[in-house]
């Protein structure tokens, strides 16, 4: 988010679709005023009220030729801070990322053994689907069958709320129910909004598509920092989702008589 005053933006987060970058790639960011998307005036325990909430437009250059520009992202933290300075930022796996910067820890949870991250990629969802369509379409009546209210403005200030939300409050992918993070007082417009991410995302479920990337954290960021000098900085490099989760399951199944049938054709080989 961008504060007038100081000329500060909140941590920004950036969903890059197409592809990801080597570990060793060197991407700098610089806030545009220009083709930014925001709204402010919105109180919470983190956010300031002279904050712009929404969608943000960088200049990018780097080492790889995937990254966008101009590259348009939605923030990772409410609390986090950027000046409009020119910034370094360093891939981290999504591991490697977690547990985010501020306020709290992104949600995810043990599974089987294993960790999933359920805000990451409850966040990639909501980005994904939305979020290039408001920048590109501006005054739309939204993607897939959900229509949006108000401008576009209002419609990517609802959408950071709704990021902020799938980021810490998410209980499972495709499942929201926590209350670490609770949003600002919205108007009607954005609440509406807000509604229809949060309902668009519940209503896959456990189907969401699952991203594979990196996060972008800025070279000297401090851990669990909050506003460091304008380099608290994570934001998503995605590559295309890989299935479900529960179309991998699905889809293992299916290939179960396949390998019934591998195994009758050897055996029958072998006896010859």
């Amino acid at each position: 988010m961008k504060q007038h005053s100081l000329k500060y933006l909140v941590l920004v987060s950036a969903l890059a679709l197409g592809g990801s970058i080597s570990a060793k790639a060197a991407i700098t960011m610089q806030f545009q005023w220009a083709g930014s998307l925001w709204e402010d005036g919105f109180t919470d325990q983190f956010v300031p009220t002279d904050g712009a909430v929404g969608i943000y437009d960088f200049n990018t250059t780097g080492s790889s030729p995937t990254i966008a520009n101009p590259l348009y992202s939605v923030c990772l933290s409410p609390a986090g801070l950027l000046d409009g300075g020119t910034y370094n930022y360093n891939p981290v796996t999504f591991a490697n990322a977690n547990p985010g910067i501020f306020p709290s820890q992104w949600a995810s949870g043990i599974v089987g053994n294993q960790t999933q991250y359920w805000g990451i990629e409850n966040a990639a969802y909501l980005w994904s689907t939305y979020g290039m369509s408001i920048v590109n379409e501006g005054d739309h009546s939204g993607p897939n069958t959900f229509a949006l209210y108000g401008n576009a403005s209002e419609q990517a200030a609802a959408l950071e709320f709704a990021v902020w939300n799938a980021l810490y409050n998410s209980t499972a992918y495709g499942a929201i129910g926590g209350s670490v993070y609770t949003h600002a007082t919205l108007d009607l417009n954005e609440q509406n909004d807000y509604d229809i991410y949060n309902h668009s995302l519940l209503s896959k479920g456990p189907n969401i598509p699952i991203y594979l990337g990196n996060v972008l954290e800025a070279t000297g960021a401090a851990p669990l920092g909050n506003g460091q000098n304008g380099q608290d900085q994570e934001f998503f490099l995605l590559t295309t989702p890989v299935p479900e989760p529960t179309t991998l399951i699905a889809g293992a199944l299916l290939l179960l008589p396949f390998g019934a049938s591998t195994l009758r054709i050897l055996r029958r080989k072998h006896a010859a």
